[in-house]
């Protein structure tokens, strides 16, 4: 091999500038020719499945690649040139599945079937079932499910257990299920298991939490005050954080803002009793009483049980005309009291404070804007001290990963290869052209030398080393022939060493 590559530089140092030229300007135009076929016959990759797990990603991938259907993916993405008609296709094979394989188990019935069969058949559907249904929920990745069934009937009393549920959920990020949301997991999960008690279902996440202790702390304090402040605290933080993302959200994109509110609230119970008192009383009843008397008699005089202790007017001693008026008036008071009770209970909202990041670069004007539209929405009110700060920088991105070489390799279709080979083919045209050029021109100088020599007497006044070079141009031509594929490596190798 190493005497070829030798024998082709020879050939190619013995080239004039033109022809190599013309060699060299052939080559790249080829090499530029492939590389614009490829481009246009690259097709344009579509979505097809993202978020997806391992067990998925190669379940799709290995679909894939037994339809012949190029791909290409990215991190849990996977892309296609025709997504929705590759999509139809897997799901009519049922992929992805993900590994679950729920109730459908018993589609496929056996007549050997034992109970004991059966009864592993019905918790592995049904911890399948469970797991395809949290799956559903926003912000749930995956899930693992495991389901302990005691046996129905035991022999003994004492023997007899209840069911339990185990849960794994991997989530995007921690905490972001709120309290209700890992109860309504809970209620979910004691509907479907018959005879399950929801303290007997433990649900952990990816960060090594356990989402139900703070529903078992919950029940053990059975509502406690400071249980209740903490949710009134937290659900108030989750509502004001939910209206910031739905608002810069619309404008900026939901993966393009996250908000944090931290709500500071007093909940003291304060009641305040007044009484003030005035300086006058307020009448409460009043009467008044007139007698009148004009005529002929005896008329009263004196006050009744003065002298004598008697209760009734002493008379005159003669009669005579008269006449008599008495007046009286008595008012009833009250004391003068105003009582005030106010009653203050809380939660009073003391302080918020909101820290808002947006995953673009914007302008001064731009952040200050943004901070008035948080101050709306929170009821942000700055001489109680409430704080809003706006961070803008782009949020980091995990890249793309190295296409699959298969996929790669698939974009190299039939017309691709017959362009390569229409190459190739020329250049070794070229090459045997050049090859015949040199051999007509040394046998040219040969018959001039001596044109009465023969062919044969020619051949044998060859030096050895005139030989064994016709031998070698003999051999390239043959295998430039034979083997057109090790010609092109060969010449290859020679260019990038010149």
């Amino acid at each position: 091999m190493g005497e070829i590559i030798q024998q082709i530089r020879r050939i190619w140092e013995n080239m004039d500038k033109r022809k190599r030229l013309i060699f060299a300007g052939g080559m790249l135009f080829l090499l530029l020719l492939l590389i614009l076929v490829i481009t246009l016959n690259k097709p344009e990759y579509e979505l097809l499945y993202g978020n997806l797990q391992q067990t998925e990603q190669d379940e799709i991938i290995g679909r894939l690649r037994e339809m012949g259907i190029p791909y290409r993916k990215e991190y849990n993405a996977i892309y296609v040139a025709n997504a929705s008609e590759v999509r139809a296709e897997l799901m009519k094979a049922g992929i992805p599945k993900g590994g679950i394989v729920g109730w459908e188990i018993f589609d496929r019935s056996s007549l050997g079937a034992t109970t004991f069969l059966n009864t592993v058949n019905y918790q592995r559907a049904l911890q399948d079932e469970i797991r395809r249904t949290l799956r559903q929920i926003e912000g749930v990745i995956d899930a693992a499910v495991i389901v302990t069934l005691p046996e129905p009937n035991p022999v003994f009393e004492d023997e007899k257990r209840e069911p339990t549920v185990s849960i794994t959920l991997n989530l995007r990020q921690p905490n972001i299920l709120s309290k209700n949301q890992v109860q309504a997991i809970v209620n979910f999960v004691t509907g479907c298991v018959a005879g399950m008690r929801p303290e007997h279902v433990t649900i952990i996440d990816n960060f090594a939490n356990d989402l139900t202790a703070a529903l078992r702390k919950s029940a053990a304090l059975d509502g406690s005050l400071l249980e209740q402040q903490m949710a009134i605290k937290k659900d108030l933080e989750q509502d004001y954080k939910r209206r910031i993302e739905a608002v810069l959200g619309r404008v900026y994109g939901l993966d393009s803002v996250v908000a944090t509110v931290n709500v500071t609230l007093n909940f003291d119970y304060q009641e305040i009793r007044k009484e003030i008192y005035g300086d006058r009383g307020v009448p409460r009843s009043e009467q008044e009483i007139f007698e009148t008397f004009t005529g002929t008699g005896i008329m009263p005089y004196g006050i009744p049980g003065t002298d004598s202790n008697i209760t009734q007017y002493r008379l005159g001693g003669t009669e005579q005309e008269s006449t008599y008026e008495r007046s009286e008036r008595i008012v009833n008071t009250e004391i003068n009291k105003i009582e005030e009770h106010l009653l203050k209970q809380g939660p009073i909202i003391e302080r918020i404070s909101a820290s808002v990041v947006i995953g673009h670069r914007l302008s001064v004007a731009e952040v200050a804007q943004i901070e008035e539209t948080v101050a709306a929405t929170v009821g942000a009110i700055p001489a109680r001290g409430d704080q809003i700060t706006v961070f803008s920088r782009e949020f980091f991105t995990q890249g793309p990963r190295e296409v699959a070489p298969s996929a790669e390799l698939r974009v190299f279709s039939w017309p691709v290869l017959a362009i390569a080979g229409f190459g190739v083919a020329l250049a070794l045209g070229v090459l045997m052209v050049i090859l015949r050029r040199r051999r007509r021109a040394q046998q040219a100088i040969d018959l001039v030398v001596d044109d009465m020599v023969s062919e044969t007497a020619a051949a044998e006044e060859l030096t050895p080393e005139e030989q064994k070079r016709r031998e070698r141009e003999e051999f390239i031509l043959e295998m430039a022939r034979t083997e057109p594929q090790s010609m092109v490596a060969i010449l290859r190798t020679w260019l990038s060493e010149d």
